[in-house]
Parts: structure tokens; C-alpha cells; sequence
């Protein structure tokens, strides 16, 4: 069995991968078949892996896996989007949808991948949003690195839950993707508590993930303990608006509520399948 060159095997069965800035995990048990999957972490943290997880672990494993399991021409093609898209400081500019669309879907994703974005702003959906927002207060929850809020002018925010997080960790290790570490510019903050001391009209999200309880997760539906209790901070505020997919809210509860949704050709982000990209809207129980 040919194995990724990360790998480094244990006297006791088990496995040690090297995923480089996304840190170093040890792996035991049911890796190629059996028993539950466990991931240790360098700092200590463990975690089970899903059966997804185990999937890309043994493609990595085998030498198949690279990152977000993408083939080696969409890596390579991605270095090109640093060159046009990163400020010196490793920042996303702010550019046309148009300059991103003519790059193919696993070159973005490469690319999305390889420095833990997920939403990419466009100059029409920075101008879509504003006026949207008009004169009215706003803030944005789960910055993480995409810098939406920097180009609307409002305060962001994040829970640093994916640099932290030893789920997150896990995975990053796992799949090769580098975890999302928020910029400097970006507040500390939950998304609850992040309303609760900016008290906006309006908060905007992109790529949230929702909450759902650990045992919904461990059945396959789409979310995390840690994601945002979205139904409560709709009641919090007077609009929320959420930039995702499809796939990743698909179980969402906060969709039951009424609301408005639009598919804008120009959002762009961390996503492969067509069509998946989604705005959606809530009126919320609050106002000013």
C-alpha cells in the first residue's frame, strides 16, 4: 500500500499526518475498515471523524488526497489568483465577478481552499448589499477572512470557532485545507453576543454555519453545535441577510421562516456545483 508521503506509521497501528500549516494530527482505529475513526491533535484535543472524514482521510492516506481533494492542475492554476487577487498583506482586492468567473470552479475552489476563504467579494454584490442596507445600522457575523465588511464600511465580527476549533482542525489536517483564521480587523465576537453589543439594524453573514445538534450532525444533516442559533438572532434584529449554498443550509431551520431568497450571478465563493450560490433574507423582530 503506497501512502501519502505525510504519513509517518506507528508501532501501535497508528498514523501521524503531517498537514503542514494546518498542524499535525494522530490517527487510530478503522482507518482502512473496522473500528471508529479517532483524531488526536498536537495540542491534544480529540475527536471522532464522520464517515465522510474517514473517506477523505483514507484518500489522503493513499496518496490521493490533496487540497479539498482537487486534482494537481486546479492547485497549480490557483497560484495564479494570488498574483491577481491578494494585496501584499494577503488580502482579498475587490474586483468584478466577471475577473473571477472566467477561471474554472476547481481552480476557485483550489484556491478558496488553499487560504481558507469562503466568500469572495464582487464589487456588485459590495454595491447590492449598501443598498440594501441603505442609512440603516449593520454589522457582519462570521467574517472570517473574506473582508465583506471591510469593503461595506461596518464592523465585523467572528467567533474564531475554525482556528480553533478541534473539529476544525481535524479536518483541515484531514482534507489539506487550511482552516479559516479571521484577520486582524475582525472582533472576537459570537454572533449572538456580537448583536447584543452592537445592537445593528441590520446583520449580514456569508457562508454562516448554522447550528445543529451533534446528533442531527452525526445522521449527515448539515451544520455544527458551534454554527449560529439563526432563528434566535432573527428575532434579535430588524433584517438579517445570509450569503450561502444550497447544500450547506439545506437542513437549516431558520428556512422555515418566511423570507426572501435570490440567486445573484454575481456572488462568488467556495462552492463546485453550479447554481448553488444563494441570498436570503429575514424581516426580524426588532427595530429601532
Amino acid at each position: 500500500m503506497t501512502r501519502h508521503k505525510g504519513l509517518k506509521q506507528l508501532p501501535d497501528g497508528g498514523v501521524v499526518i503531517d498537514g503542514g500549516s494546518a498542524g499535525t494530527a494522530t490517527v487510530r482505529g478503522g482507518l482502512f475498515g473496522g473500528a471508529p475513526t479517532t483524531v488526536t491533535m498536537a495540542g491534544g484535543q480529540t475527536m471522532h471523524l464522520s464517515g465522510q472524514q474517514q473517506k477523505w482521510l483514507q484518500k489522503r492516506a493513499l496518496g490521493g488526497g490533496r487540497v479539498a481533494r482537487l486534482p494537481d492542475h486546479a492547485i497549480r492554476d490557483s497560484l495564479e489568483l494570488d498574483l491577481r487577487f491578494l494585496s501584499e498583506d494577503g488580502e482579498i482586492l475587490l474586483r468584478s465577478a466577471a475577473e473571477y468567473q472566467r477561471f474554472p470552479r476547481d481552480v476557485m475552489l483550489a484556491w478558496c481552499s488553499r487560504h481558507g476563504f469562503y466568500l469572495i467579494p464582487t464589487i456588485e454584490l459590495v454595491e447590492w448589499i449598501h443598498e440594501r442596507i441603505g442609512g440603516r445600522t449593520a454589522i457582519e457575523i462570521c467574517a472570517g477572512r473574506s473582508g465583506l465588511g471591510r469593503h461595506l464600511g461596518i464592523p465585523m465580527t467572528d467567533a474564531f470557532t475554525m482556528s480553533e476549533e478541534a473539529n476544525h482542525q481535524a479536518k483541515a489536517v484531514v482534507t489539506g485545507a487550511i482552516p479559516t483564521i479571521p484577520g486582524p480587523d475582525v472582533e472576537r465576537l459570537e454572533a449572538l453576543e456580537a448583536v447584543e453589543r452592537y445592537r445593528p439594524q441590520v446583520v449580514i453573514a456569508a457562508w454562516a454555519t448554522p447550528y445543529m445538534p451533534g446528533e442531527k450532525v452525526r445522521k449527515g444533516y448539515r451544520g455544527s453545535a458551534f454554527g449560529v442559533r439563526e432563528v434566535e438572532l432573527v428575532g434579535r434584529c430588524e433584517e438579517y441577510l445570509k450569503i450561502g449554498t444550497l447544500s450547506l443550509n439545506a437542513h437549516n431551520p431558520v428556512r422555515g421562516l418566511p423570507h426572501e431568497e435570490y440567486r445573484l450571478p454575481f456572488v462568488v465563493g467556495r462552492v463546485m456545483k453550479k447554481n448553488e450560490e444563494r441570498v436570503w433574507i429575514w424581516k426580524g423582530g426588532r427595530s429601532r
